[in-house]
């Protein structure tokens, strides 16, 4: 069997579960400070043209916290805050801070729902 996923060595990934590896793409900045569950396709990566500062460090690449599923051929680009307990929706494109408990699907729409 050969996987075609691409994680830099760079990234900061606490807790992975990677669903069907073929295509993940998972950029040198990205950090994950809990758990992650990403399908294939899924894409996260930094806008070298867009940055920010965060606590005094600037980033390129999404910062995304805990419990978030990343579905089918989506993708997470740029300076972005992922919250807690979100679900990114299959073939959704996130260029935007998302809040805990949302979900996000096509282009940056997102519903907040409530994790119960």
């Amino acid at each position: 069997m050969i996987f075609s996923v691409d994680i830099d060595p760079g990234a900061n990934i606490r807790t992975l579960l990677i669903i069907h590896g073929i295509g993940i793409v998972i950029g040198r900045e990205v950090e994950v400070s809990g758990s992650l569950k990403i399908y294939h396709g899924a894409t996260l990566g930094g806008n070298m043209n867009k940055q920010r500062v965060i606590n005094g460090k600037t980033i390129s690449q999404p910062i995304i916290k805990n419990n978030v599923t990343v579905g089918i051929n989506s993708a997470i680009l740029g300076p972005v805050i992922i919250g807690n307990n979100v679900l990114i929706g299959t073939g959704a494109i996130v260029t935007k801070d998302v809040p805990d408990n949302s979900l996000v699907i096509g282009v940056n729409q997102i519903s907040r729902y409530e994790n119960n």
